[in-house]
């Protein structure tokens, strides 16, 4: 019962968010730039692979926010124009997350739209590093202590690669990380997965990894109170919201 409470209290709040972002779609074939969601401008999205979704993602998700497709489906939108949607759909999965979890309420990635997850995604790009979970903890939190978001998950759910690069540390036991892994990506972006089940790391430093290859496994190792991923992405060194960078 607690369960379905949740999960209609994270539908309310996509609805609630769908609607003014609705509106913002409804205007942005006659746009050529500017904000697509409440105060979050596509500048403070990262953009380099929204395109890789094509109209129907962008739709799909749309009509579940509360967003009518029809009238998607009836516009002829230029590559910019698909961009600024794209942005304006990843702004505001990131706002439902935010406010679910600021809420008490765990954000459950079976809430995100099927085509945000699984293989067909990791083959395009950036991918979820696990297929099951919730997020229960979110970027910037505990004080704006808090690098990373936090999965919970099953101890022992697969935890892979969210993009193509290559192994930089695998280690038993990194700092507060416990059991951790670091990808080295494309311009000075590194992801970081911590708290794996002891043994369970499946690459070693120098290994190439694609989207979607296993790292590990959910554990709860190093500072942790539970089994979940911790993962972070960075950039140049510092610590960003991996929420902008995932589909």
């Amino acid at each position: 019962m607690r369960t379905e409470r949740r999960r209609a209290a994270r539908r309310r709040t996509l609805l609630r968010l769908g609607a003014d972002v609705g509106i913002a779609m409804t205007v942005a074939a006659a746009l050529t730039s500017g904000v697509l969601t409440a105060g979050v401008a596509t500048s403070d999205v990262a953009t380099s692979g929204d395109l890789r979704a094509g109209s129907s993602d962008v739709q799909s998700y749309a009509a579940g926010a509360g967003f009518s497709s029809a009238a998607l489906s009836t516009q002829t939108y230029s590559a910019s124009t698909m961009a600024e949607i794209a942005a304006a759909q990843r702004a505001l999965r990131i706002a439902a997350i935010r406010a679910a979890v600021a809420a008490g309420e765990p954000f459950g990635l079976e809430d995100l739209p099927a085509a945000q997850t699984g293989p067909a995604v990791a083959a395009l790009g950036w991918a979820w590093p696990v297929a099951s979970g919730w997020i229960s903890d979110t970027f910037g939190t505990r004080g704006g202590a808090h690098a990373g978001i936090d999965i919970a998950a099953a101890e022992g759910t697969p935890v892979t690669a969210a993009a193509p690069g290559i192994v930089v540390l695998s280690e038993e036991s990194y700092q507060g990380y416990g059991v951790a892994i670091m990808i080295e990506h494309a311009d000075g972006v590194r992801t970081v997965y911590g708290h794996l089940v002891a043994g369970s790391r499946a690459v070693e430093p120098g290994d190439w990894v694609e989207a979607g290859d296993r790292l590990g496994d959910v554990g709860n190792t190093g500072r942790s109170f539970g089994a979940h991923l911790h993962f972070e992405v960075r950039v140049d060194g510092a610590a960003v919201d991996p929420l902008t960078y995932l589909p």
